[in-house]
């Protein structure tokens, strides 16, 4: 017994020393150890004090330690809980500084825009002055700002001028006007942003002199002209353009009849005649003269923005002078004086002038505006007659229903030998109807 334990053991140790002989025999290798049973792996280094990656928030050797940052070293106010340090605010000092920019150049537009305003006014206060006897808005006050680029001024007291309002514009009041501007003209030619421009707008009187005598006229340079006549219904719809002999060629007259021509060119008292030749006084300045009792924009277009739906008319106590100017330099701003003088001249001679026009051109002038009208409303009277049609119809309708069923009650009371003899008398009402019908067709 005990000789089979001591062999055992032996046995089994040579077995194993006999396989492993048959595997390097055989040229294969043991299986690498299970995931079990591996060593464990090597801990990672921690990342050194020194690290150039992040230094401020890496800890001591070890990863041991709180973390901890550089002191800050900037100026520093302290505002209760708050704490404001300017190193710190990079971008928000760059949109501070953007927005001081914009207000800084609002505010000095504005200024430059109202001194060069003040200037024009100041120049012409005393033609202004001179052709009426109210002048300015109230007070000292001779205009005042309508926005940052816009300034108005107003008159009154003049026979034939029942008011006159003045305004002139400089441009865009800000920075960001001014690029929108410029862009838009780059991108549109035919924008016009309204810049540099004066505007006198005198509300006539109704002409006493030659009662009815109200037109449309104006004098246009050619480089605005598209731009007027797109802008204007009325010189659209009343006049037609003409080179006038004696006129400068930069100058384009738009007229509503040769006698009105004549009334506005050759007469002495106007003086318009003379103020349109070349090397005039002001001339350069000058964009548009219009004269006109007809609206700007057509009658129609006004009726659709009402909320209750009006007929079109054509305005009965309008009649303007409108001046327009390109503003002069400010060395300059007196140039446009002689303009203003000629505007209220011209308006004196339309109200107190004797025979202004002959009889039959005010006719005629009248009914052209009758058959304007006329033309406006001709969409209102096609929708009238379509509303009465309609109700004819619906009329007739009923009519037809009431007898057919009176018919229908007559017949129920009928024997079948009524019924037939009915309907025979009946279908000859018809054939005879037919037949009158064509008979008044062959006529």
């Amino acid at each position: 017994m005990a000789r089979a334990s001591l062999f055992l053991p032996g046995t089994a140790v040579a077995c194993i020393a006999a396989a492993d002989l048959a595997h390097a025999a055989w040229g294969k290798q043991a299986e690498p150890p299970s995931p079990v049973d591996a060593a464990d792996p090597t801990p990672a280094t921690p990342p050194k004090a020194d690290s150039t990656l992040y230094p401020e928030v890496v800890g001591p050797a070890g990863g041991r330690g709180p973390v901890t940052l550089p002191p800050y070293e900037g100026t520093e106010y302290k505002l209760g809980p708050f704490r404001l340090r300017p190193a710190q605010m990079h971008m928000e000092g760059i949109m501070v500084a953007v927005l001081a920019a914009y207000l800084v150049t609002a505010f000095l537009s504005r200024k430059a825009n109202r001194s060069r305003a003040a200037k024009w006014f100041k120049a012409n206060e005393r033609v202004y002055r001179e052709e009426f006897s109210g002048v300015g808005l109230g007070g000292d006050k001779l205009f005042e700002g309508d926005g940052g680029d816009e300034f108005v001024s107003y008159a009154t007291g003049r026979r034939g001028v029942e008011s006159a309002w003045s305004k002139v514009s400089t441009g865009g009041y800000d920075l960001l006007a001014k690029l929108y501007d410029a862009a838009r003209g780059i991108a549109d030619y035919a924008y016009d942003s309204g810049a540099d421009r004066i505007t006198v707008d005198l509300k006539l009187a109704a002409p006493k002199g030659t009662p009815g005598a109200k037109f449309v006229f104006a004098v246009v340079r050619r480089e605005v002209l598209k731009k007027t006549r797109d802008t204007r219904w009325d010189l659209r719809k009343f006049t037609t353009t003409s080179e006038t002999a004696g006129v400068s060629p930069s100058l384009i007259v738009m007229t509503e009849s040769g006698d009105v021509t004549n009334a506005m060119l050759k007469d002495p008292d106007t003086g318009l005649f003379d103020a349109l030749k070349d090397g005039s006084e002001g001339l350069e300045y000058l964009e548009s003269l219009v004269i006109s009792d007809m609206p700007l924009e057509t009658p129609d277009e006004d009726c659709l923005l009402e909320a209750i739906q009006l007929k079109p008319k054509l305005p009965e106590n309008e009649f303007r002078l409108t001046l327009s100017m390109r503003l002069p330099p400010a060395r300059e701003s007196a140039a446009t004086a002689p303009w203003i003088q000629l505007a209220c001249n011209i308006a004196d001679v339309i109200y107190a002038k004797q025979r202004l026009l002959p009889e039959g051109t005010v006719n005629k002038l009248k009914k052209r505006r009758a058959d304007v009208l006329y033309e406006l409303r001709k969409a209102e009277r096609e929708e009238e007659a379509a509303r009465a049609q309609e109700a004819k119809d619906d009329a007739a309708a009923l009519k037809r229903k009431v007898e057919q069923s009176r018919v229908e009650q007559l017949l129920a009371k009928m024997t079948p030998a009524e019924r037939v003899k009915y309907q025979k008398k009946e279908e000859e009402k018809e054939r005879k109807k037919a037949m009158q019908k064509q008979a008044k067709r062959m006529r």
